[in-house]
């Protein structure tokens, strides 16, 4: 991620051999997913990734072996960045709206700050080997279920109104995941703006009434009138159901 998601990114102190070559594989995927974001995963290869983060493509190899590793990397990345982030929200106790708050600022967070991680993870996730992809579905699915279960628990608690938990998550994320396509960093909106909006949207679906509500005129055909009904009333449910009213038989009902 972004260098101020990278652990011991932050400052010079010592850092053992280890350490230091998982710094710099750090700083090589996300010079690597600038690159992916910039000019596309497929047309990217190894030497341009060895220009992007400043080496000479023998030392590139040293670190990283192939494209593929680093897309996997990238995937790791986020997803571990994204679930760890909500289990410390959920340590500290945040309620449920907070955490899908934080869950909706982390993903724009992340596209404002490196998009080719969002990118990548959404575009690319079927160019992984199947033990690859294993991995990391499973990690997804993790992160999935949390969303999915605050929504549940909405719903038990009567707060919250969907027959398919499962479609409202997939909708939520569907729409912060789009962001990545028009997010303009410094243009847009702070991603926590951007955050507030998109789930003040997405709950006012969820908690507005659907039993006790009128719906609105549409063009839907209105019941036919009752024989009883009153002149203007019979003449009003034929221009609302799309029948012409002539002139001849409109006047036979205004005369009886």
């Amino acid at each position: 991620m972004p260098p101020r998601m990278i652990p011991g990114a932050e400052g010079p102190g010592e850092r053992t051999p280890t350490q230091a070559a998982e710094l710099r594989i750090r700083q090589i995927v996300q010079e690597a997913a600038r690159l992916f974001d910039k000019v596309g995963y497929h047309a990217a290869n190894m030497e341009m990734v060895a220009h992007a983060a400043n080496l000479r493509k023998p030392t590139l190899y040293h670190y990283i072996k192939s494209k593929e590793e680093i897309l996997l990397r990238i995937h790791q990345t986020l997803i571990d960045d994204l679930g760890a982030k909500h289990q410390e929200r959920v340590q500290e106790g945040a309620q449920r709206e907070e955490l899908l708050l934080g869950i909706v600022t982390d993903i724009l967070t992340a596209i404002a700050e490196n998009r080719g991680y969002v990118r990548a993870f959404i575009e690319h996730y079927r160019e992984l080997d199947p033990e690859m992809r294993e991995q990391i579905s499973e990690k997804r699915q993790a992160y999935f279920k949390c969303i999915t279960g605050l929504i549940a628990d909405g719903v038990a608690t009567g707060e919250y109104h969907t027959e398919d938990v499962t479609l409202s998550a997939l909708f939520l994320l569907g729409q912060v995941n789009w962001a990545y396509q028009w997010y303009v960093p410094d243009v847009s909106p702070a991603p926590e703006v951007v955050a507030q909006r998109m789930l003040d949207t997405f709950l006012h679906g969820l908690t507005g009434s659907t039993s006790s509500a009128k719906p609105k005129t549409s063009g839907r055909a209105a019941p036919a009138t009752p024989a009883k009904a009153k002149p203007a009333t019979a003449s009003k449910a034929g221009a609302s159901t799309g029948r012409k009213t002539s002139p001849k038989s409109t006047g036979a009902k205004a005369r009886k």
